[in-house]
């Protein structure tokens, strides 16, 4: 079922902890795809994205990110797109929203990410913005969500949509 342009490719979540999840078989049939992350984890980690299986160093992105009493910013060149700093995905529960752009064109593939957190534990929160590249011309057809060190917490989701059926 189709909202606002919105078509569900996939849910997930977890009824124990995982040390990751993915989304295979994605059709070639959208302009777009959107994920939706609300996720934490029992330690202080990095939430990472791959596609198509790739851990070769294709990919680069540039965080944006701040809090209530400072911000910064910081780029990368790594073997996935790192969705957050480190530390960022932690016992607090966070929320990702990440927009994959012409991910079934023959160019580089854009992904734009957003993400804002409750820091319960002092005070404040924090926001993010990422802007990322995959520099392959397959079409994705896989997407592979990982923490960097441990296991995402039960209770975690991650949503997958197609955007603008073409």
């Amino acid at each position: 079922m189709s909202i606002h342009g919105f078509e569900a490719l996939g849910g997930i979540t977890l009824s124990s902890t995982s040390s990751g999840v993915g989304f295979g078989s994605i059709p070639a049939t959208f302009r777009d795809l959107k994920l939706i992350i609300s996720a934490s984890s029992a330690e202080s980690q990095s939430l990472l994205l791959r596609f198509n299986g790739d851990s070769a160093s294709n990919y680069s992105n540039r965080w944006f990110f701040g809090t209530t009493a400072s911000g910064s910013s910081l780029a990368t060149n790594t073997a996935q797109i790192t969705l957050s700093q480190t530390g960022s995905l932690n016992t607090d529960w966070h929320v990702w929203e990440v927009d994959i752009n012409s991910y079934a064109g023959d160019s580089n593939k854009t992904i734009l990410c957003r993400s804002a957190m409750n820091n319960n534990a002092s005070s404040g929160g924090s926001i993010q913005a990422l802007v990322g590249t995959w520099r392959q011309t397959a079409a994705i057809t896989t997407v592979t969500l990982l923490p960097s060190t441990s296991n995402f917490a039960a209770g975690s989701t991650f949503s997958l949509f197609g955007i603008g059926r073409l």
